[in-house]
């Protein structure tokens, strides 16, 4: 279990426009290709923490088939999983002050 944004799912509703997973891997001839997932519309739910929730597990099912294409090339640019980051080499934890631990 990890907490995740979800801003992303508020905002397409709030605007009225479609999600795209996009993603970027390196071939073996050392090329880059876009990935780019199909638009993924919010799907209306009558309760507003449901709809959230709802859309952004959909949204992460089609981006972990983009990851499971090639998972040594996939990067979190923040920790959702602070409470290990001690076990990561080269990456020290913090608490929750922010200060190393």
């Amino acid at each position: 279990e990890a907490n995740l944004p979800v801003m992303h799912v508020r905002l397409a509703k709030e605007a009225g426009v479609p999600i795209f997973v996009m993603g970027c891997v390196m071939l073996s001839d050392q090329t880059y290709q876009l990935q780019v997932s199909e638009p993924i519309w919010i799907n209306p739910i009558d309760d507003p923490n449901l709809e959230i929730i709802t859309n952004a597990e959909h949204i992460l099912d089609v981006t972990e088939v983009m990851i499971k294409g090639d998972p040594g090339q996939w990067v979190m640019f923040y920790p959702i999983w602070p409470e290990v980051l001690n076990e990561v080499p080269g990456k020290a934890g913090k608490d929750k002050n922010g200060k190393e631990s």
